[in-house]
C-alpha cells in the first residue's frame, strides 16, 4: 500500500477491471471519442452553451502554459466509456514553486456508472501525479462528486465565500430561474486585454503564506486572451505608484446578464476604488448583478459598504502529496483563490 496524505491505494500495476473494462492513459486517437462522450453526457447539464470542440481541447490541454495534463480513460472493448483529466497548475507559496494538478472534465458513460470507474481512474491519475513529482492536488467538486473525493482521502477545506452585488434587483428576481444556457457577451474595446496590460498585471513576487497561481504575461495571455469561447475584459485602477487590476467576463443567460470577476491582481489598498469602477462598467453594460470570489489578501469584506452580499458556493478540497504542505494547503485562509482557477469560468 502507498499513503499520500491520507490517500491509500494498491500499488500493483494491474489496470484491468474485467476482461472488457480497462483503465489506461489517453492516446492521440482517443480525443475524438472523449469529445463525443463528454458532449453526450454533459449535454444540457452545463452552464454555458459551449460546444466541446477540438479547438477548445487544444487551448485547454495542448497549449496550457503549465505543461502536459494527466489524462486517463476507461474502455470496454473498443468503446471509450470514461475520462478523467488532471489540469496542470504552477502555484507559489513563500516564493517557492508548487507543482499542482486540478481534476477537471470527469465523465463516465451512463451505461457503466456505478462500477467504480471514477475511483479507479482517479487512483491511476494520482499515481501518475506522484510519478510526476506533484506537490499538491486541488479541486472544486460539486455536491455529487464531493463524497467520492473524501472517500479517497482528499481534505475538505470548506465552501468558497463569494460576493454578489445586485444592480437591477427586480429584473434579476423575475429572471432568477432561467434555464437557458449562458453565452459570452462581447466586451467593449476599451477593456481589451492588451499585451502592455498583460505585463502590467503581473504582481511583484510575494513571500507570504498564500498559495497562489504563478503569474506571468504568458499565463495571462493563454488564460484570458486565447480562450476560444469565453470573452474577457480587464480594467486597471492606478493611484500614484499603486495599481490594481481586475479581469472580468460578461455572460447572457436568457434575459439575465451577469458580470463575473475572474481575477484580481495588485495593491489591496485600491480594492474599494476598483470595485466602484467595476460597478460603473457593469451598469454601462446593462448587467443585472456582479459576482466574485472573496479572494484572500484584498480586504474584500470592505465591499459590504458598496452593497455586496456574501454567500458560499463551490467546495474546495485538496490532497497534499508533498507532506510539507499539509498544514498550509488544508486551511482556507492560506489560499488565494480567484475565478480564473476554475476551468468553467
Amino acid at each position: 500500500m502507498v499513503e499520500a496524505s491520507g490517500l491509500f491505494f494498491q500499488t500493483d500495476e494491474g489496470a484491468h477491471m474485467s476482461e472488457k473494462e480497462t483503465i489506461r492513459e489517453i492516446r492521440e486517437g482517443d480525443v475524438s471519442s472523449v469529445l463525443s462522450l463528454t458532449s453526450e453526457v454533459f449535454s444540457g447539464q452545463e452552464y454555458f452553451a459551449a460546444k466541446r470542440s477540438r479547438e477548445f481541447w487544444n487551448w485547454k490541454y495542448e497549449r496550457n502554459v503549465f505543461g502536459i495534463p494527466i489524462q486517463i480513460v476507461a474502455t470496454a472493448g473498443d468503446e471509450l466509456i470514461g475520462f478523467r483529466s488532471f489540469w496542470p497548475w504552477e502555484l507559489v507559496c513563500r516564493g517557492q514553486q508548487v507543482k499542482a494538478y486540478q481534476p477537471v472534465d470527469t465523465v463516465v458513460h451512463p451505461d457503466y456508472q456505478g462500477r467504480g470507474l471514477f475511483t479507479k481512474m482517479t487512483i491511476k491519475a494520482v499515481r501518475k501525479a506522484i510519478d510526476e513529482s506533484a506537490d499538491l492536488l486541488f479541486n472544486f467538486p460539486n455536491q455529487n462528486s464531493l463524497p467520492g473525493n473524501l472517500k479517497l482521502g482528499w481534505k475538505y477545506i470548506g465552501r468558497l465565500p463569494w460576493l454578489i452585488k445586485p444592480l437591477r434587483p427586480f429584473h434579476l428576481l423575475t429572471n432568477l430561474r432561467i434555464r437557458e444556457r449562458a453565452s459570452p457577451v462581447e466586451i467593449d474595446n476599451k477593456y481589451t486585454i492588451t499585451d502592455e496590460l498583460l505585463h502590467r498585471m503581473v504582481e511583484r513576487d510575494s513571500f507570504d503564506s498564500l498559495l497562489r497561481t504563478r503569474q506571468s504575461p504568458g499565463f495571462f495571455e493563454w488564460r484570458y486572451k486565447l480562450n476560444p469561447f469565453l470573452k474577457y475584459g480587464a480594467f486597471q485602477m492606478t493611484k500614484g505608484s499603486k495599481r490594481l487590476s481586475a479581469v472580468f467576463e460578461v455572460n447572457q443567460k436568457g434575459p439575465r446578464r451577469e458580470m463575473i470577476i475572474v481575477d484580481i491582481l495588485g495593491s489591496s489598498d485600491l480594492t474599494k476604488e476598483l470595485f466602484k469602477a467595476l460597478i460603473d462598467i457593469a451598469r454601462s453594460m446593462n448587467v443585472d448583478f456582479i459576482t466574485t470570489i472573496m479572494t484572500s489578501g484584498y480586504s474584500m469584506s470592505s465591499l459590504k459598504s458598496l452593497g455586496f452580499l456574501r454567500m458560499k458556493r463551490k467546495n474546495l478540497v485538496a490532497l497534499p502529496l508533498n507532506l510539507a504542505l499539509e498544514g498550509i494547503a488544508t486551511r482556507m485562509e492560506n489560499w488565494r483563490i480567484v475565478g480564473g482557477m476554475h476551468d468553467s469560468l
